[in-house]
């Protein structure tokens, strides 16, 4: 059995900023091959700032979530100290 040493909700803010801060990096780089007068410019301008609070939100939900969760590992630890 393998057991995982993350919480699966550490795992998920994980995976989850990182498909945001991907994301965030692509329409940056998208943005780059749009002419300046085509008005889709400021639309990815805007997608990529609405990403980035969305990153700010997320990585505030990964420390909340790290301050309360206990991890499996740690969780087996305290269990095999208290027998």
């Amino acid at each position: 059995m393998n057991k995982s040493t993350h919480h699966p909700l550490t795992i998920f803010f994980h995976w989850f900023s990182f498909a945001l801060i991907l994301g965030a990096l692509l329409i940056i780089e998208i943005k780059n091959y749009v002419p300046s007068d085509n008005p889709w410019r400021a639309d990815l301008t805007a997608y990529h700032m609405l990403l980035g609070q969305m990153i700010l939100l997320v990585v505030l939900l990964r420390i909340i979530t790290r301050l309360f969760v206990i991890n499996p590992i740690e969780q087996e630890k305290t269990v095999s100290r208290v027998f």
